[in-house]
């Protein structure tokens, strides 16, 4: 009868270690998909803001003297635009 323990406990390591395995490729998955999704998030924002940056280097004519004056995006402290 120890031959069917020592099957017993080789299955249940077996058992483990394959666990184990597809713990460590999900985690890894999970890395992969969230660095890509990272780049993803990190261009967008980074085109936004160049659009910001455009509009508030946008020179607008000052109405009283004809001349361009900075455009400035004023927005409230709950982030709607005045």
């Amino acid at each position: 009868m120890d031959g069917g323990i020592d099957l017993d406990n080789h299955i249940k390591r077996s058992f483990g270690d394959v666990q184990e395995v597809d713990r460590l490729a999900a985690a890894q998955l999970r890395a992969e998909r969230l660095a890509e999704v990272s780049m993803r998030v990190r261009e967008e924002s980074m085109r936004v803001n160049a659009e910001f940056a455009a509009i508030e280097r946008d020179p607008v004519p000052d109405p009283q003297f004809g001349q361009p004056q900075t455009a400035y995006l004023a927005l409230s402290p709950e982030g709607e635009r005045q």
